[in-house]
């Protein structure tokens, strides 16, 4: 919002600019450059929109098809009204039997992963047992099973860290957390090589 009225960004980091009619060259150089460089057969692969924001681009492979992932997942159309101070859970579905699950992406090892997941989980868990999801009808009339959501922590199979193994047997038993491992050009093609159930070891 500027002056009273609503305001339109585009461009990345420092070249972030107002859309109005003086920039719309640049928003149209802008998409071009997208259709060059933002596509897995991208020529240069060191190029700043290609290697920019990936787990982005993982979560909007996914967002458009939830199935590439998981064939028995449903996703849900709304996320915004998830969001918790400065988090946001990268996407939450449904599967065929009921459970609702929190899928948290990650494209780079990170430490804390495990621990993003399961505050993810306390919050929607809580949402849960409240019926504030149900409510909600976030999944079309679908009903959501009185059981506990469930947790996939998604990642190229060699982008978990090296401390996943402790942390996720550190975990209460009540949240059941699953490792899925995709390979590593997922930009060209979702494939999931492994997925562990943590709760089961």
């Amino acid at each position: 919002m500027r002056a009273g009225r609503d305001s339109a960004w585009f461009g990345v980091g420092i070249r972030r600019q107002i859309l109005s009619q003086e920039t719309a060259d640049d928003f149209i150089e802008m998409v071009r450059e997208l259709e060059s460089h933002r596509t897995c057969d991208a020529s240069n692969k060191r190029h700043d929109l290609y290697r920019a924001a990936p787990e982005a681009w993982l979560e909007s492979i996914l967002r458009r098809n939830i199935k590439l992932l998981d064939s028995n997942l449903i996703l849900s159309p709304i996320y915004n009204q998830f969001r918790s101070a400065n988090d946001k859970i990268d996407l939450l579905a449904l599967r065929r039997d009921g459970r609702l699950v929190v899928i948290e992406l990650k494209t780079q090892p990170n430490r804390e992963a495990v621990f993003q997941a399961a505050d993810y989980w306390r919050k929607i868990e809580l949402l849960r047992r409240r019926g504030t999801l149900a409510a909600a009808n976030l999944f079309e009339g679908r009903e959501i099973k009185d059981e506990s959501v469930l947790v996939y922590l998604v990642a190229p199979a060699w982008s978990f860290h090296r401390d996943f193994e402790f942390f996720a047997a550190s975990l209460a038993p009540e949240i059941e957390l699953w490792r899925w491992e995709l390979h590593e050009k997922w930009r060209e093609k979702i494939e999931v090589l492994a997925r562990i159930n943590y709760s089961a070891r």
